[in-house]
Order: structure tokens, then sequence, then C-alpha cells
């Protein structure tokens, strides 16, 4: 017989332990709370036997319950299934050849070791969150768009947890977990500015960092990765960002030396400084210093593009 009724779908050691399970991939948040090893969720159809053998049917009331056998874990599975393709959605079927100088790694090539971690960390929810509500949207799965947002309300809960502790320690996990969490709502769409709202949270943990953390590593990969997004929302909200000023434009690339695309985004940010002032020129009576503080940051941040456009016109004719 196939899915008899009050058969449960949960996890192996919910239904050893009798607890409830949420059926969540790739593992249960009950067992994750418990730290427990846990197999997931039963997927797919399962068949059931429902017709007792002669010699089961003798055995008397006060035999030994006999357990089923843990089933093998398949949260590895499926968390390499989601990741894989969270990965993949970046750079789709062209993938950019690694760039002389920059390091062999990206940021996303390291979550795979957030996942595999043993040590408590609001990332790995944050990955499943986002990972699972990228592939649940290409594939149109609405059950795992559903287990997606569970993990988020996970990993949401663990950032606010280790918050309300005070004295935050900015490591690469907690990062991550933010940087997770904008691109979860760049899936979901919750609302148009819930990205905006994670992407402030990740521009202020950085901050606290400082910029000499963020010149090599995980953190440096990250922070080249955000520099943009961080553009955009300064221009949503008619602001420059600290990471316009000239410790944050120089200092996290002292190791590893700008890409086309990172001298471009200064010169966005130069962009975002003129028109900064040239709103307070237009609000103001006494104009005379404003001025010249904007034809001068006019006419660098004309050089700043020309110049942009000669290294950037250098490099594809090398790349041809």
């Amino acid at each position: 017989m196939v899915n008899i009724p009050g058969r449960s779908r949960g996890c192996a050691t919910c239904r050893k332990r009798r607890v409830k399970c949420d059926e969540s991939l790739p593992e249960c948040l009950a067992c994750v709370r418990m730290r427990l090893p846990c197999p997931g969720a039963r997927t797919g159809t399962f068949f059931v036997h429902a017709v007792p053998s002669s010699s089961s049917s003798h055995r008397t009331c006060g035999s030994a319950l006999r357990l089923p056998s843990p089933q093998p874990s398949r949260s590895s599975a499926f968390d390499q299934l989601f990741v894989s393709h969270f990965v993949e959605s970046f750079f789709g079927t062209m993938k950019p050849p690694p760039t002389p100088g920059t390091p062999s790694k990206i940021w996303l090539h390291e979550l795979p070791v957030f996942l595999v971690s043993s040590k408590p960390s609001s990332a790995k929810p944050a990955i499943r969150a986002a990972s699972m509500m990228s592939y649940g949207t290409l594939a149109g799965d609405v059950s795992i768009k559903t287990a997606a947002r569970r993990w988020y309300a996970e990993a949401l809960h663990h950032l606010q947890c280790q918050i309300t502790k005070g004295d935050v320690c900015v490591d690469e996990g907690i990062i991550c977990a933010v940087v997770m969490l904008i691109h979860f709502e760049t899936w979901a769409g919750t609302s148009q500015k819930a990205w905006l709202r994670h992407l402030k949270g990740a521009a202020i943990l950085l901050q606290v960092a400082g910029p000499e953390r963020c010149s090599h590593g995980f953190m440096h990969q990250v922070f080249s990765h955000l520099r943009f997004q961080m553009f955009v929302a300064a221009m949503t909200e008619n602001e420059v960002p600290i990471f316009a000023s000239q410790d944050w434009m120089t200092i996290p690339f002292r190791i590893y030396p700008k890409l086309i695309f990172d001298q471009l985004i200064d010169v966005l940010f130069s962009v975002l400084k003129c028109l900064s002032v040239a709103d307070q020129l237009i609000k103001s009576d006494d104009n005379g210093d404003l001025r010249t503080t904007l034809d001068a940051l006019i006419s660098d941040t004309m050089l700043q593009s020309s110049q942009w456009w000669l290294d950037s016109s250098r490099s594809v004719m090398l790349s041809l």
C-alpha cells in the first residue's frame, strides 16, 4: 500500500524520538536546534507493508519494540545540489576565466565550507535559505520555496540571538549570513526594499570590521562583491556611502589590485559625490565655495572616467 494515512514523512530521528517533524530539507529544524544527526524527511513515494507475517502475528505484546535502522543522511547531497545550482546561477553557461593577480577562489566557493562546519553559525541556515529559494523559484517547486522560508526564519532568529547578546564578533560567518539573506530577498521578492535592509546591515558589519580586514580572504571577496550594490543603494537614497571615502577605496585593495569593474565603481562613487554637492548647491543661498568644490569634483570624475575607458579598452584588446 502507498502513502497510508497516518504514516509520517518526518525524518527517522524525529520518528524515533516521537516528536513532530517539520519535514524541512535538507535537515529538519527540530534536529538542527537539538544538534542531532538528521537524514532529512522522506521524499517521493514510500511503501508500507500492512499485512503482518505469520511470525509477527504470534509475537507477544511484551516483546521489545524494534526501531528502524537510521537512514543514511541525505542533507549533504541536498546541500550540494542547491548550492551548486546557486553558484551556477551567477554565471550561467558563460563562466569567466580567472583574472591574473586575483584569488583563485571567489566567495561563492567558500559556501560549502560553512555548510560542513560543525561550529554553530547563522551562515548555514542563511545559505540554505538563499540557495533553496533560488532552486525552488527556477524549478517552480513550492515545497522547496516553503522550506527555504523556514531556513530564512531560522537564520534571522540565529542572527537576532547573536546581536542581542551585545559585543558582536564580526567574523566571516555572520558576514556570509547577511550576504546570503540579501540574495534570498532578491529571489523571494518579499518587498521592494527588503534586500536593502540586509545590505545596510552588511555595510555596518563591514565598517565595524574595518578596511584592513577587508583587504584579504573571504572578507575582501565579499566586500568587492557588495560594492556595486552599495552604489545602487546610495543612489536610491541620494547619499554618499562611507565606502566612497579614500580609506575604503584604497586600503582593501593593497594586496589585490582593482579590476576594471572595481575601477568603474570608483567612477560611480565619484558621480555620487558630484550629485551630493550639486544637491547642496541647489538648496544653498551662498554657493561660492560649493560651486568651486563641485567644479573640482566634476573635473576629477571626468578624468577618472577617461582613464577607466582607456584601461578597459586596453584590457579588451589584450584579451583578443
